[in-house]
C-alpha cells in the first residue's frame, strides 16, 4: 500500500507517533528511518499503513504558534 499511495518519499521527516526521522529507503516489506540522532529504524509497511502517519515536509510552508 506505501508502494503505490506514495503518502511519503525518500528524503521526508515523518512522524508514526511511535518513531519519527528523515526516510532514507521505502522498500517492498519495510521503511528505513533516520532519526535526529543518527540511528537506523526499520518499520515494517504493514505497520505504516495501519497507523497514523504525519508528513511533515508534504507542504512547503508549515505555521508556527509562538507565545510571548
Amino acid at each position: 500500500m506505501i508502494m503505490i499511495f506514495k503518502p511519503f518519499k525518500v528524503g521526508d521527516y515523518i512522524d508514526t507517533h511511535v518513531d519519527s526521522g528523515t526516510v532514507k529507503e521505502i522498500n517492498i516489506f519495510n521503511t528505513i528511518l533516520e532519526t535526529i540522532d543518527k540511528k537506523l529504524i526499520i518499520l515494517p509497511n504493514g505497520n505504516l499503513s495501519n497507523s497514523v502517519v504525519v508528513n511533515y515536509s508534504a507542504m512547503k510552508e508549515r505555521k508556527l504558534d509562538l507565545k510571548i
